[in-house]
Formats: C-alpha cells, sequence, structure tokens
C-alpha cells in the first residue's frame, strides 16, 4: 500500500510540474495573463481539463525517461572520447554490462539514483587522467538537447509540440542545473560537486580512478582479494576527509578487501572507525557500512552490538536490494545462523545465492560471499 501512495504521489508531483510548465509556456508565448489564463479554467469541461493534466503526466514522464538517458549517454560519449573503456550503462534497473559474451542485460539499482554509466579509466598516470569531461558529460548532454528543444519549439506550428518541446527543454535545464551546480543531493555528491572536488584534490582524482578500476574489476568477476593491495591505500588520517566520498568509498572497499583476505578484525575495526564519523558521510554509505558493521560484529562475537545495529530502517534497506546486491543476502544468512541460530533458514539463503549466481551484477561480489559463507559454515 505504502508503495501505491509513492506512485500516486510521484504522478501528482510529475502532473504539477507538466502543468506548471505548460501554464509558463502559455503565458510567455501569448498575451494572456496569469489571472487571465486560470479565470478561463471556470469555462472548462471536466473531460477537456483531466485530458490537459494526462498529456502534462504524460508529458512530464516521458521527458524524464529522456533526459535522464540522455545525461547518462552523454557520461558514456564523454568518457569513451577521453579513453575510458566501457563497463556498464544502467537506465533505472536495466542494466547493460560488458561480460566475455558481449552486452547482457541485468537488474541492478542503488537508492536514490535513476542511471549510472561505469567506465574504467585510461591506463596512464593519475595526472594525466581527464576527469573533467567524464563528469560534465552527463549535464552538458542535458543542455544540448534542450537546446534542440527550444529551437525545435520555435520551429513546430502544432500547439501539443510546441508544448511537450517546452517541457522537454524544461526538464532538461532543470536537469542541467541540478547536476551541474555542485550539491550533494541526498547527501551524495553531483556532478558539479564531483567536478569541484577533483578540481581541488589530486587524492581524490585518485580515489576516483581507482574506485572506476575496482568497481570494474569486481563486475568482470574478480575478488577484491586478488586486487592489488596499492588500489586500496587511503591517504593518512592528516589528509584524510569522511565527508569527501570519493575518499570514503575507498575506505569502505578497503574494509571489503581486507575481510575478504580473512581478517575480519581488521576490517571490524575499520568500519568502527568509519561508524565513528557516520555524521559526516553520505547517507547511502552509513547505510552500507552498517550492513557490513552488522556483519563483522557476528562474526567476532559481538551479538549485543549486531542486534543494536540492526534498525528496522536497515532490515528494510537490507531486504529492498536483497534480490540484486549478494552482500545483502550475505548479511541474511550471517543474521540466520549466528543471531537467530537457524542452520537451516541460512543453509536455504546460501543456496538461493548459488543458484541465481549468474543474475547478479556485481559478480566478484557475489564470488566474495559465496565464500565468506562457506567459511562460517565450516
Amino acid at each position: 500500500m505504502k508503495q501505491v501512495f509513492k506512485i500516486i504521489g510521484s504522478l501528482l508531483i510529475g502532473a504539477s510540474l507538466g502543468f506548471a510548465v505548460a501554464t509558463l509556456f502559455i503565458i510567455f508565448t501569448t498575451d494572456l495573463t496569469l489571472k487571465e489564463f486560470l479565470g478561463k479554467f471556470s469555462n472548462v469541461e471536466l473531460l477537456e481539463m483531466c485530458g490537459v493534466v494526462l498529456f502534462s503526466i504524460i508529458g512530464f514522464l516521458v521527458t524524464l525517461v529522456l533526459h535522464i538517458t540522455a545525461h547518462e549517454g552523454g557520461h558514456l560519449a564523454a568518457g569513451l572520447l577521453t579513453g575510458y573503456k566501457f563497463v556498464s550503462f544502467r537506465i533505472f534497473s536495466i542494466t547493460f554490462i560488458k561480460s566475455a559474451r558481449g552486452i547482457v542485460i541485468k537488474r541492478f539499482k542503488i537508492g536514490g539514483t535513476g542511471g549510472q554509466c561505469l567506465l574504467s579509466p585510461p591506463q596512464r598516470p593519475v595526472e594525466k587522467i581527464n576527469t573533467t569531461w567524464y563528469n560534465a558529460g552527463g549535464f552538458l548532454a542535458n543542455l544540448l538537447l534542450s537546446g534542440v528543444g527550444l529551437y525545435l519549439f520555435f520551429l513546430l506550428d502544432a500547439a501539443l509540440a510546441k508544448t511537450f518541446m517546452f517541457i522537454f527543454s524544461g526538464t532538461g535545464i532543470f536537469f542541467a542545473i541540478l547536476n551541474g551546480l555542485p550539491l550533494k543531493v541526498g547527501g551524495i555528491p553531483n556532478d558539479g560537486y564531483n567536478l569541484k572536488m577533483l578540481h581541488k584534490n589530486l587524492e581524490s582524482k585518485r580515489a576516483m580512478c581507482t574506485q572506476l578500476k575496482i568497481n570494474a574489476a569486481i563486475q568482470e568477476g574478480m575478488r577484491p582479494k586478488f586486487m592489488p593491495a596499492e588500489w586500496f591505500n587511503t591517504p593518512d588520517e592528516e589528509s584524510f576527509d569522511w565527508s569527501n566520498p570519493l575518499q570514503s568509498s575507498i575506505r569502505l572497499m578497503e574494509a571489503s578487501y581486507i575481510m575478504d583476505c580473512g581478517d575480519i578484525e581488521k576490517s571490524h575495526n575499520i568500519l568502527i572507525e568509519a561508524y565513528k564519523n557516520k555524521e559526516k558521510m553520505a547517507p547511502l554509505f552509513v547505510n552500507e557500512l552498517v550492513c557490513e558493521l552488522i556483519y563483522t560484529s557476528l562474526v567476532i562475537g559481538d551479538i549485543v552490538k549486531a542486534k543494536e545495529l540492526y534498525t528496522k530502517d536497515i532490515e528494510k534497506y537490507i531486504q529492498l536490494h536483497s534480490k540484486v546486491m549478494s552482500s545483502k543476502e550475505r548479511i541474511l544468512f550471517t543474521i540466520e545462523l549466528l543471531m537467530n541460530n537457524n542452520n537451516s533458514a541460512a543453509i536455504s539463503i546460501l543456496n538461493s545465492i548459488k543458484n541465481r549466481k549468474e543474475d547478479y551484477l556485481m559478480q566478484g561480489e557475489v564470488e566474495m560471499d559465496i565464500a565468506l559463507m562457506e567459511r562460517l559454515l565450516q
């Protein structure tokens, strides 16, 4: 039922935005004032009003999908033109990923994101890798398409076509501003914010390139323990910035690397250190941090700490991502095995992951998670 209300809410927001843009279009392209325009609705039939609202909803939703696709396509084009290699391309939960069999389609999603384009950086010194175009490609693509939309707006004569192009251009400009201005949206830095960090800090640039290499290797099936140890090096405490997502993500990846190598105690200590700085981190990173901290706490025998961390919100987060992220199934497995003492439920989760192994996007992560679960059973 809650999901139904979310859908209804999204449609109402879409209708409101679409109607607002359509209203601005009419006011700016005719001699009507806002008062005169709104006054005309007293003479409009209900059926005609429903048609206007429906067109506003459809127009906004269509342009939303088009601009999300264009945004990620902009990252892809700019990255490929500056030497990056294709890894995966996601629109909502539909993901195109490069594999040994060619391009395959899988389902994957990250809360708070409509899409994602992942590339691997060129094989050259970090100082010589261009990160500007890769990050700017998304909002530049939105601006470019908005310009095309405005051109068609003045070229076309049909009222509905002109209205759609006005909505299309307005949505694109909104996307460009939302992603181009240095902002943190929901605690997650946008492209403009990343550009700002990369321009000022070589460590941030190194962290971004390393993160891309790690993600590419994991998607290609490599476990973290087999990756070069230097990939997981982070700055010393004096220069390390937990509020910088590019740096903090590498520290969390380092915890996974050490965990996969078998030193759960050391991994736990890194996660504890991160948890002390959770107020500085993006909410998405904090959720991932807490999930892994529940796992390490259970493995080292701190059941009390694990129960304290396993709140209703974290339980919902784990359940939401459990079908597309094997790490969340590993958390549920460990909870059943070490918190609930339910071996049969734990084994059932492990068998389910093995049966669906090829469905997951992060193949290296699946290999690691299965190995960690089997290690606990032994």
